[in-house]
């Protein structure tokens, strides 16, 4: 399907990337309130990516960022659950005084927290902890809302409405919606205009969503794999998660830390091998930088996330989903998350800051991964 023709009228691109590479359309899972998802390629979460491209991809949207308000000290990052939580922390880390907080749908025991709503979604409710914030916004020149997309920036908007209601924030404090993708209608627009907020995004789009249409036969799920797999379980201590603000740099060495830990487990690995990096459902950021790091010596790295997000595959080679296999959560037994477009790998690295994920949910994860050796690696605290 020819995506920027049938369905996208594009304004704007700043990647380096065309828009069929960087974009597709999928339809979601028993979901009413909205039948479609749009699915970043190369974003290493839904889609299996390349991880180069996803660093180009994010890098350029932060240095976005950053140039538009560079005369900004003091900033707050907030990066959305689960899609841009590695978003949120590529921008953060352009700003030198900045702190990072990403939205969850964990619960956390004996923290205060606000929520708001994501209403089309297929879990409505965010949480966003608030321990220590009210004295990181007061100070703030800059608030960040980071998210993949924006369809109607009402999510965002939502959010921004809370904060206000909740902090104190200061008059000249700028508040920023960004985003890889952008389709937010004019009238959507001029109402978050009105709110005083700006939108900075790389591509920007029209969605024609009445030429939506999915003309496919849609397939079931994998079936799991066989457990004759070499699995190396190992654990890391210093787990640091953003569910508050957290000083970016800090945030950033720690996650540095772990990576190296990881690189001097999986030494040595043959570069011609093909290598799947997981990270699991919020889990994102550690997944792209270890797959970057990998692919300085491997030929053949891809990185994606396991998702709360239920797609629909199907077989025909048009569609963006062709197989999907489905999972327990390692954080939550009564959820099930999700993985897409898994082929065969000689080697997969699943990064975890799960601290107790149930028997059954570890043993459906490695075994859903056709791989022929297997690390499993947990941040714990």
């Amino acid at each position: 399907m020819d995506i920027q023709k049938d369905i996208l009228s594009v304004r704007q691109n700043l990647t380096p990337f065309n828009i069929d590479e960087i974009i597709g359309i999928a339809k979601r899972d028993k979901n009413k309130k909205r039948s479609f998802l749009l699915v970043n390629k190369l974003q290493s979460k839904h889609y299996p990516s390349e991880p180069e491209k996803t660093d180009t991809l994010f890098s350029l949207l932060a240095k976005t960022v950053q140039i538009r308000f560079a005369d900004k000290n003091n900033v707050l990052v907030i990066g959305f659950s689960e899609t841009a939580v590695a978003i949120g922390a590529y921008i953060a880390s352009v700003f030198k005084n900045s702190y990072y907080i990403q939205t969850t749908r964990e619960i956390i025991q004996n923290k205060n927290f606000l929520t708001f709503d994501e209403v089309h979604s297929h879990a409505v409710t965010h949480r966003l902890y608030t321990d220590n914030l009210q004295e990181v916004i007061e100070n703030c020149d800059l608030i960040v809302i980071a998210d993949d997309e924006f369809t109607t920036g009402n999510t965002a908007l939502n959010l921004i409405n809370t904060l206000k209601s909740n902090f104190r924030i200061k008059q000249s404090c700028k508040i920023c919606m960004t985003s890889i993708f952008n389709c937010v209608k004019d009238e959507d627009l001029i109402r978050i205009n009105e709110n005083n907020v700006e939108i900075i995004s790389l591509v920007t789009a029209q969605f024609n969503s009445e030429n939506l249409s999915f003309p496919y036969e849609f397939s079931q799920d994998n079936v799991l794999c066989k457990e004759n797999k070499n699995i190396i379980f190992r654990e890391i201590s210093g787990k640091t998660v953003p569910y508050t603000a957290i000083n970016t740099e800090k945030y950033i060495e720690n996650c540095n830390k772990f990576i190296f830990e990881i690189m001097r487990i999986l030494t040595p690995i043959n570069p011609s091998e093909n290598v799947l990096v997981v990270g699991t459902e919020e889990f994102s950021f550690c997944a792209l930088k270890l797959g970057k790091m990998l692919k300085q010596t491997i030929n053949n790295v891809s990185v994606q996330c396991t998702t709360q997000s239920p797609i629909l595959p199907s077989d025909n080679k048009n569609y963006i989903i062709n197989n999907r296999t489905r999972f327990e959560s390692l954080y939550n037994s009564e959820r099930t998350t999700y993985l897409y477009q898994l082929k065969n790998y000689d080697t997969a690295v699943i990064l975890t800051d799960s601290e107790n994920p149930s028997e059954n949910s570890v043993k459906q994860l490695t075994n859903g991964i056709d791989a022929e050796k297997i690390f499993f690696i947990k941040w714990r605290n």
